[in-house]
């Protein structure tokens, strides 16, 4: 594929100009006296409690005999040392003497600096930019364990959001069930209505972000007795951790706690996980309607819950 051709260059030619920016090829790394595979081992060991040779190669991706070579010359120098492991003495564990601590604390020093001087005339938007690019490729490439702890859940709307939520609306509807433009339209329409007169004694809003990327939403917009649920959205990959239901119950958990008697939500037949955890949480349906601007038979459905206090 032409696009999986493409990505391919852009990846290899990110990858020639991160290692000269950072002479990740120099023959000594940051001024010092190891090559890059000598530091990263170094690195490795220093935050690993006695490890063996096998587990270091697993994690560094590293040949057995190219990685036993360095292994040799790095003791040599009295970096780091083995010893027979009290469970079994054919097991040789690995850990790093006073004098390999001290070094790799000074190369962890020159790097941090190195970074900070790539880093440091760039402006704060593109700081952000960079932050949160380099958190998405890093999970993307290692597709790493999505871990709900990093999940963070604010209230305050910040410059941007408004865009990112209705970029995220119309791209994911667009995506899943092939919305229009008009939908995104109406998202942008609606969402600037709830800015433009955000009430905050009754209004509310979730933004979930993992790692400073918005990742969901939800919000509440008190419209008399009853409380309005509205653009409520969880980007795919952080599906299935709990997080929607943990948006929606915080949500209806507002609405009584305000005292609202009643809580409405508008949905679509399409939306049919959506629809099953509305009914289990008790909205039923109180109206049906065909929409053909978002798209061809598209059926709105209104729902609505009573609030027990």
């Amino acid at each position: 594929m032409s696009c999986d051709r493409e990505l391919t260059q852009k990846i290899r030619l990110f990858n020639r100009t991160y290692t000269n920016v950072l002479g990740l090829l120099d023959h000594h790394l940051l001024g010092g006296e190891h090559s890059l595979a000598e530091v990263r081992i170094l690195f490795e060991l220093s935050h690993r409690a006695l490890c063996t040779a096998t587990e270091l190669s697993k994690c560094l991706l590293m040949d057995k005999g190219y990685l036993s070579r360095i292994l040799t010359k790095l003791v040599k120098e009295d970096l780091i040392y083995k010893s027979p492991s009290t469970e079994d003495k054919r097991i040789q564990l690995l850990d790093m003497t006073a004098k390999g601590s001290a070094y790799i604390a000074e190369m962890d020093s020159r790097s941090n600096k190195q970074i900070l001087s790539l880093i440091e005339p760039l402006s704060k938007e593109n700081k952000e930019k960079l932050f949160k690019s380099i958190s998405s490729v890093q999970r993307i490439i290692t597709q790493e364990p999505l871990d709900k702890k990093k999940v963070t859940i604010r209230h305050n709307i910040k410059p941007g959001d408004m865009g990112q939520i209705i970029s995220m609306h119309g791209r994911l509807y667009a995506q899943e069930f092939g919305y229009g433009l008009s939908f995104e339209g109406y998202v942008a329409e609606t969402f600037f209505e709830f800015i433009n007169h955000y009430d905050p004694i009754n209004d509310r809003i979730w933004i979930a972000e993992y790692e400073r990327e918005l990742i969901g939403t939800i919000a509440v917009v008190g419209k008399g007795e009853t409380a309005l649920l509205r653009w409520f959205l969880l980007d795919p990959a952080f599906r299935g951790l709990g997080l929607g239901k943990q948006l929606i119950n915080d949500a209806i958990d507002y609405c009584k706690n305000k005292g609202f008697k009643n809580i409405e939500l508008g949905t679509a037949g399409d939306l049919k996980a959506a629809l099953s955890l509305y009914k289990k949480l008790g909205f039923e349906i109180i109206s049906q309607s065909e929409n053909h601007q978002w798209r061809n038979n598209v059926v709105e459905i209104e729902m609505r819950m009573s609030v027990e206090h």
